[in-house]
């Protein structure tokens, strides 16, 4: 992953977000680059406070899509915005 144009990774937000803090385990951070995309997954589950916590966090070396693949909040946006970085590669 470090060689490539662009990767995602997929989190989910209430595994990230504990007691107020944004905590991402080192063997996943580790593999986070310069081109790294984040998918936030199951913002259906959170308060809106963690699900903007996460993403004001995780914005700041990332771009950053909240979504909840249950209810598609949010997956239209992620595609066509994932879409055309993949595409501009």
């Amino acid at each position: 992953m470090k060689d490539a144009d662009a990767s995602l990774c997929v989190l989910s937000v209430p595994e990230v977000v504990e007691e107020g803090r944004v905590v991402i385990p080192d063997r996943i951070e580790e593999l986070f680059t310069s081109s790294t995309h984040i998918l936030l997954n199951k913002m259906d589950l959170c308060a809106s406070e963690d699900v903007s916590l996460a993403v004001d966090t995780l914005r700041e070396r990332h771009p950053v899509w909240p979504v909840s693949l249950t209810s598609g909040e949010g997956l239209e946006m992620f595609l066509a915005e994932f879409g055309r970085l993949v595409n501009e590669k």
